[in-house]
């Protein structure tokens, strides 16, 4: 399932790459997607359909905080294909996104993972491997109750104040 995941991201990365060449009409409306498997708890799967896209779901942010911030933890960690998470602390059910790094803002989701008010910490399966030096975001996104992560309806605070995210790096 691993091996699977990272083959589908690899050529999602292909593809996105691919569409944002200059004018070129048959990769105009590609959006690579893939289904992965993203645990919160041992034992406890949730099915979650991830596309690796352009965000497009957080309001623009003055700073974002390195680590740390009140509610989201995520300290610099080895590459590879999980990210540990720690410090949340929930009100309501909601999913920690990992995004990539372009220019200096969040990108594309590499991998998300359901949590409820009860959890303090997850490890999210992403679909490729950080890269070691590599900058990434880690964000708190409000679930709309689906039980399924969607990019396009699981969505941040719209206001930039609200919006609990933080960086982090790949070692």
């Amino acid at each position: 399932m691993l091996t699977i995941g990272i083959l589908i991201g690899v050529f999602g990365v292909i593809a996105l790459r691919a569409s944002q060449t200059p004018m070129q009409p048959a990769n105009l409306n590609s959006t690579p997607s893939a289904e992965v498997s993203l645990s919160n708890k041992e034992g406890d799967f949730t099915s979650a359909s991830t596309t690796i896209a352009q965000s497009g779901t957080l309001p623009i942010l003055p700073q974002i905080p390195e680590n740390t911030r009140v509610g989201l933890s995520v300290m610099n960690q080895p590459a590879g294909v999980r990210v540990d998470v720690s410090g949340l602390m929930l009100t309501a059910n909601q999913w920690v996104a990992v995004y990539d790094d372009r220019d200096g803002h969040p990108d594309a989701i590499l991998g998300a993972g359901r949590v409820r008010p009860q959890d303090v910490g997850i490890s999210i399966e992403l679909l490729r491997p950080t890269l070691s030096k590599g900058k990434y975001y880690v964000a708190l996104l409000n679930d709309d109750g689906d039980n399924s992560f969607n990019r396009l309806t699981d969505l941040a605070p719209l206001s930039p104040e609200r919006v609990i995210i933080v960086s982090f790096f790949a070692e």
